[in-house]
């Protein structure tokens, strides 16, 4: 069967340095190409023109041409898995074009990418499941007291309790670790769409001010720092039985730059190390009670293929923050990861394709990465070392 690899994140502009999809979609292509070739033929599709090195089949380069023409001039009985983000619907369009048609996806369908790409969407469904999330929108907002400007650090935001459907979990976090407020679009896709707006307490920003100057709508989140917080995240894979394969959780290394002249942060992703050197004692039930639910929702055709789940961990507590549904970078380790674990180069083909992986050594020793795909040893870029 023909595969097409269809790519999008690397139009964005590289000569921004907080722009990190570029660099980042185009370790996912070369990735997610290499293992999809070990099975069958791969056709990369690149939505900008740039150098295809380092890219297995026969790259197509994509200026002007629309992804409907492109799935007009396809071959009908191939399988297309997109790679695209999820600002404004852009995922979503491509995936329903695909499954207009009546083709091969072998990325998640547009149930599961309509409840991903919203990032107030997540959350209330995470609630209503009595999962771990933050509270997020004006709930967050006005319980930071931000709507009046006359909040700092030195009290707790009513949304670092843990919440779920009945409250009866609420905890208070340690008003230590919490640095600010994180700011983000609603639909955006990326570390460098998010940012950080610290507490202080010499002077009193009126955020809300701030942010409204810069346009359009926003998700509020706790910004939650500290030697006890740790950046994490975790695959899924769906199978074509209906069942969910997970991942081992993988940490995130992202790190917080000023923005000169301006009293924000922007975030950087780093890299990532597969698998985890810490889980909280907190992950065990929260990951089954997960991969329950994430398998019991929408049809078996929607939940298909590779979606993420980032999570922040302080201490042994965890929230559940947002879910990518589409390849993420972590896809650069897990690949590497299950590759030395299966001991064959096309299990993570495999396993994108539904099929039953084979047999894992989870003792496997942990692969870290660099966001744009390069493979490091434990001791380079000072990443990865707590």
């Amino acid at each position: 069967m023909t595969i097409y690899v269809y790519e999008e994140l690397s139009a964005s502009p590289s000569a921004n340095p907080f722009c990190a999809m570029a660099r980042e979609g185009e370790a996912m292509l070369r990735s997610v190409t290499r293992d999809l070739s070990a099975i069958d033929r791969v056709i990369p599709i690149l939505h900008a023109s740039r150098d295809p090195h380092q890219l297995a089949g026969e790259p197509i380069i994509v200026n002007d041409r629309s992804f409907e023409e492109l799935l007009d001039d396809a071959d009908p009985h191939a399988g297309w898995l997109v790679i695209a983000p999820e600002t404004g619907g852009s995922l979503r369009a491509k995936t329903q074009a695909v499954e207009r048609r009546g083709y091969r996806l072998l990325s998640p369908g547009s149930a599961w990418v309509a409840l991903g790409e919203n990032k107030n969407t997540l959350p209330l469904w995470a609630q209503s499941l009595a999962f771990p999330t933050f509270e997020t929108q004006d709930e967050a907002w006005q319980s930071m007291g931000l709507g009046d400007n006359n909040r700092s650090r030195d009290a707790t935001p009513a949304s670092l309790r843990q919440t779920n459907s009945n409250k009866s979990a609420a905890m208070d976090l340690s008003r230590d670790l919490c640095r600010g407020i994180v700011a983000k679009r609603p639909d955006g896709a990326g570390a460098e769409n998010v940012f950080g707006c610290p507490f202080s307490e010499e002077e009193r920003i009126d955020w809300p001010l701030m942010l409204k100057r810069l346009g359009g709508d926003w998700v509020y989140q706790p910004w939650l720092d500290g030697p006890q917080v740790r950046w994490q995240s975790q695959a899924f894979i769906g199978q074509s039985n209906g069942t969910v394969f997970p991942m081992p959780i993988a940490d995130q290394f992202v790190e917080a730059i000023p923005m000169e002249g301006t009293p924000f942060f922007r975030f950087r992703y780093l890299g990532g190390r597969v698998p985890s050197n810490h889980v909280a004692d907190s992950m065990n039930g929260f990951q089954q009670r997960l991969l329950d639910k994430l398998q019991s929702r929408g049809s078996v055709d929607s939940r298909r293929g590779y979606f993420g789940v980032d999570m922040v961990q302080a201490g042994e507590m965890t929230w559940l923050i947002e879910l990518n549904p589409r390849l993420t970078t972590s896809y650069v380790g897990y690949s590497h990861w299950i590759a030395r674990a299966s001991g064959r180069a096309d299990t993570m083909g495999r396993l994108l394709l539904g099929q039953t992986p084979a047999p894992l050594d989870l003792e496997t020793p942990a692969v870290l990465f660099r966001s744009d795909g390069v493979i490091l040893d434990e001791n380079e870029l000072g990443i990865g070392q707590s």
